[in-house]
């Protein structure tokens, strides 16, 4: 009897795309960490290493050079790529201990939008070292927060900084500070009653889909190593205006869906009431304190920043967009550009 050899099994349609489809991800994988690696490096690696990193990529880490252009592009590319497979998360784990935490609540307003003033009646815009700009508003108490009632007869006294002694002046110039018609203020599910003594159990996917709203708008502080001097007002402005607009920008959709949902659930509590006309995103912030003298810790907060404005009677002007993210510059919601 003849024996023959058996030819080799044809490889299949299905197993040639599956092979292709390991092979863009192992690419994937690699180029995503890497892009992010390079534009993370070059403000991290101080002295030689980060002299180094600047000859291996010049500019790689500068947007309006042509390198860094390229990068940013292609770490856009691939970052839409993990979000739509599930796959984009941070690596650091536990790496660090929290040392600040922030929810997201939205807010229901029933005033037209007014521009070029505060942007809700009854609010001033504050600033303070240690938590940036935020609001201050009656229906968000906060213990660093002069009560605006106060802000007249005490203006300096109320102030903090000199940046805030000044915004205080200008509200004691205001005389009376008017009241919004209507404010509703809908807290996340998952912020607890009391951040100093609480147990989270359940809700975890409604805490990751929060999570992409996660920022931290606090200013830069001098530590010797990374910051050699504090975060001026001016450029934590300009900084915090740059991540609030990358972040409805990446995120556009998911704000929108989430504020949304806020929304009609507050209807159907509420039937038949009249819709607001403005829906505004917040972040309540809060920070752990350093420890006290007598080895207590506390809390600080809620902070708000703002962050984006949904009015749902108003169509969007420039293609889908329909969100307007929060300037802090000009501290007004304006249109992404």
């Amino acid at each position: 009897m003849s024996t023959h050899d058996e030819p080799a099994p044809a490889t299949s349609p299905r197993q040639a795309i599956l092979g292709i489809f390991i092979l863009l991800q192992l690419v994937f994988l690699i180029g995503y960490n890497g892009i992010q690696f390079i534009q993370w490096a070059p403000d991290r690696l101080k002295d030689k290493r980060g002299a180094l990193m600047q000859k291996v990529a010049p500019g790689i880490d500068i947007k309006d050079r042509h390198a860094g252009s390229w990068s940013a592009e292609a770490e856009t590319m691939l970052r839409r790529w993990s979000q739509l497979t599930g796959q984009d998360q941070g690596w650091a784990l536990f790496t660090d201990v929290g040392k600040a935490t922030n929810f997201p609540a939205v807010v229901l307003l029933w005033d037209e939008p007014t521009f070029g003033e505060t942007i809700i009646k009854g609010t001033r815009f504050a600033y303070d070292p240690d938590n940036g700009y935020h609001l201050c508003a009656p229906w968000n108490p906060s213990a660093r927060d002069m009560p605006l009632a106060m802000a007249s007869p005490f203006t300096i006294l109320g102030a903090t900084s000199p940046w805030e002694a000044l915004h205080l002046h200008a509200a004691s110039k205001l005389g009376t500070l008017e009241t919004p018609s209507r404010v509703e203020m809908l807290l996340s599910e998952n912020e607890p009653e009391d951040v100093r003594d609480f147990l989270r159990v359940g809700k975890c996917r409604l805490r990751r889909y929060e999570g992409t709203f996660d920022m931290n708008l606090q200013p830069y502080r001098a530590d010797g190593k990374e910051w050699k001097e504090d975060e001026t007002p001016i450029a934590l402005a300009e900084r915090a205006t740059r991540r609030v607009r990358s972040a409805v920008n990446d995120y556009h959709d998911p704000m929108l869906q989430y504020m949304k949902w806020r929304l009609r659930a507050w209807q159907e509590e509420h039937p038949g009431e009249e819709s607001p006309k403005q829906v505004i995103l917040f972040l309540r912030f809060y920070r752990i304190v350093p420890p006290q003298d007598d080895g207590s810790r506390r809390w600080e907060g809620p902070i708000l920043w703002p962050i984006a404005r949904w009015r749902p009677e108003t169509r969007a002007k420039l293609g889908t967009w329909t969100l307007e993210p929060f300037d802090y510059i000009r501290q007004q919601f304006g249109e992404p550009r």
